[in-house]
């Protein structure tokens, strides 16, 4: 259902994460701050999945109390782009990234006393994690979008509404299992940084 964006960020912040922590040369304050400001990225995305896994959720809620009207409107109510964008802005999934990134640019002028290929790599990994960011928040609003297109599906037989029902319980299984391994990659990753 399209969601190897996912898995794609989740491979992103653990490259940033071992980066992170060949960076051995640099003052253990500031490798505190970078450390912290990947577990706060790590929270937020593991925030941003369980949003939408409650969401589907609620949705499916419903069903188990016969309600098909609410599932209905709950399924129109996931098309809607604007109110998507304004949580993305108000969680700001990356935030801490961006910090993290001006901070490394700022030190830039002394990377020399650092491994200067595993300062560039960090950078670089920094860089990908943050472009994917915009693209992983309009990849769940297409899947939402399109799971929302098949409203008039569901409205027009029960058997066409079990269908959509059936398509929105796997897209949230794939988001629990999607996020139970972003929690298991950031638990190993942070065994490693943390020693």
């Amino acid at each position: 259902m399209g969601i190897e964006i996912i898995r794609d960020a989740i491979d992103l912040l653990e490259k940033v994460g071992k980066a992170i922590s060949i960076l051995s040369n640099i003052p253990k304050k500031t490798r505190e701050r970078y450390r912290d400001a990947l577990d706060d990225t790590f929270l937020m995305f593991d925030s941003t999945l369980n949003m939408i896994i409650l969401r589907l959720g609620d949705m499916l809620f419903g069903d188990a109390r016969n309600d098909d009207q609410l599932f209905i409107n709950e399924l129109y109510r996931l098309d809607n782009w604007d109110e998507w964008h304004q949580i993305e802005r108000d969680l700001r999934i990356c935030s801490n990234l961006r910090e993290l990134k001006s901070e490394v640019n700022s030190l830039g002028h002394s990377a020399d006393r650092f491994m200067v290929n595993d300062w560039n790599q960090l950078i670089n990994f920094i860089d990908n994690a943050l472009a994917t960011e915009g693209e992983l928040a309009f990849t769940i609003q297409s899947i939402l979008s399109q799971l929302s297109s098949k409203v008039s599906d569901a409205e027009k037989s029960s058997k066409e509404l079990e269908k959509v029902k059936e398509e929105v319980r796997d897209f949230r299984k794939l988001l629990r299992k999607e996020r139970l391994d972003l929690i298991k990659r950031q638990i190993e990753l942070f065994a490693i940084i943390y020693r």
